[in-house]
């Protein structure tokens, strides 16, 4: 599971509670509501920076390219394979188009107006008179992303002014449909596995920077305050009693080719060259593990369990562990 940013425009502003128009005239045309000519326009030019990416072509898209962009985006040859690669592994289809008007240009934003059947905004600041937001979704039905490009108009000729891309769904489910379940669980009083999904919402809350859904609030809001909850009722390291000891590092959630997969993360005293001891000490472990949170065995099918002989305490570490998946 990846989420990463290739390269964002520096004036291509975003606020995570903001989403003040500033002064101006300013006008949003969504999908198709677009003027038919500008979408041609556009549907050509993005072919442009398509091609400039599959064939890793720098001086194409530095030639379509604001100059804005080129001095922000760093290493455009990194990230020009970086993009390369995903466009490689994975079929992308048009998700949503944004055309953006103003009168006035500046430090100001602009913002795609929310509607029923849309739940995220568009947000971004008013460097030309004519932007324009292009959203194309990966189609694999597992980790799908969400690239998107922003295109604005200099001179009467459209220029890229940013790119990024970021996981959009999982199983084919959007950080709306995660954080619904994280709260039908926290109704049912299955507290933990409400926290491993409001984890894995936050995972998917930002595809790209300048995306908000507009209950973000309230999710960050929902997950802050059920982590706080939990963090006073459990306390890791915990120690098994029916299993010699062992120690609960932590518990996390992942998505995988195998589905959604909470993580047990404990500490072993065996090596780890030893995967057949690894794997039966996994087992034998998890009625223990899932009896102590409540809804673990209802919420979910498999869990994913780490075996460490240290403690992953430094987050500018690398820790070897073996993984056991294990089936409910």
């Amino acid at each position: 599971m990846r989420k990463y940013v290739i390269f964002i425009l520096a004036v291509i502003l975003f606020t995570a509670s903001s989403c003040s128009v500033g002064v101006g005239k300013t006008a949003t045309y969504h999908n198709q509501g677009i003027d038919a000519q500008i979408q041609k326009d556009l549907e050509s030019f993005e072919g442009v920076i398509l091609k400039a990416i599959s064939d890793k072509d720098v001086e194409l898209l530095t030639k379509n390219s604001t100059e804005t962009f080129i001095q922000s985006a760093g290493d455009l040859s990194n990230g020009l394979a970086q993009l390369n690669e995903a466009l490689k592994s994975h079929n992308f289809i048009q998700q949503d188009k944004f055309y953006f008007t103003t009168d006035k240009i500046g430090n100001f934003q602009i913002t795609s107006l929310l509607t029923e059947d849309l739940p995220y905004a568009i947000t971004i600041s008013a460097f030309n008179r004519e932007n324009f937001v292009s959203t194309l979704k990966s189609t694999t039905g597992v980790i799908d992303y969400l690239l998107t490009f922003v295109y604005t108009k200099e001179n009467e000729q459209w220029k890229l002014g940013g790119v990024s891309i970021g996981d959009y769904t999982y199983g084919g489910l959007t950080a709306i449909d995660y954080y619904s379940k994280a709260k039908q669980l926290k109704e049912k009083s299955y507290m933990v596995p409400a926290a491993l999904y409001a984890n894995i919402t936050n995972k998917l809350l930002r595809p790209a920077p300048f995306i908000q859904y507009k209950n973000e609030p309230d999710i960050v809001n929902f997950g802050n305050d059920l982590y706080e909850e939990l963090n006073e009722e459990y306390k890791f390291p915990y120690t098994l009693k029916e299993n010699n000891g062992i120690e609960l590092i932590s518990l996390d959630i992942t998505y995988t080719t195998e589905g959604l997969l909470p993580v047990i993360k404990y500490k072993t005293n065996l090596s780890l060259d030893n995967v057949a001891a690894i794997e039966e000490e996994a087992n034998k472990i998890k009625n223990e593990v899932l009896n102590l949170y409540p809804g673990m065995k209802e919420s979910f099918h498999k869990f994913l369990f780490r075996a460490f002989t240290e403690y992953p305490t430094d987050p500018n570490v690398s820790y070897e562990f073996y993984g056991t998946i294990i089936t409910n």
